[in-house]
């Protein structure tokens, strides 16, 4: 059984989401920890007492791309080997590094001078974030399900079913990175 400190890896630590997703919730007979990007759910945890706040619709729909149990065809793999980098560093081409456009803060940086790409990993026909990938390849007995290919035609999309993973005791969701149907890496 995963700990309450280890749910809490994967719950939200952005101010607009905290009040909803900042804690670990049951809901149906499990807990439920995510950020929005990475959903894990394991059978109800007895230290966690909060009741879901999200709309039970809106939950429903995105547990239901999570199977009960493991398909025997979905060609499930371990978390690859990760690059070291999981983000990339680079000064703004607006400002040149500075955060500052005359005596204005530069809005494509925020000011902050560079910019931080994520670094994608492809598994199956999917990318991921090296970050997520890392936080998910924490869990005991991880293997994901990301084989199956995204139905896209001509759009910046993940369109498609939501990759999924198993870890001993429990299941989650992974959001992919948006990938050009033309196959071109974010």
């Amino acid at each position: 059984m995963l700990t309450l400190a280890q749910l809490q890896l994967f719950c939200s630590t952005d101010p607009l989401r905290i009040q909803q997703l900042g804690t670990p919730f049951n809901y149906k007979g499990h807990t439920i920890a995510t950020d929005g990007r990475v959903l894990i759910r394991v059978p109800q945890h007895p230290d966690v007492i909060r009741l879901s706040v999200l709309s039970p619709k809106s939950l429903d729909d995105v547990l239901a791309y999570l199977p009960d149990a493991c398909p025997e065809d979905t060609g499930l793999c371990p978390v690859p080997g990760l690059p070291a980098e999981k983000r990339r560093v680079s000064p703004c081409t607006e400002c040149g590094g500075t955060g500052k456009l005359s005596d204005d803060v530069c809005e494509e940086c925020d000011g902050e001078g560079h910019w931080e790409d994520l670094v994608p990993v492809q598994v199956g026909y999917r990318y991921f974030d090296a970050r997520f990938l890392e936080l998910v390849g924490s869990l005991p007995g991880v293997r994901l399900a990301p084989a199956i290919p995204p139905m896209s035609t001509d759009r910046w999309a993940w369109v498609g079913p939501m990759p999924f993973f198993f870890l001993d005791g429990g299941a989650g969701l992974l959001m992919p990175m948006k990938v050009h149907a033309s196959g071109n890496q974010p």
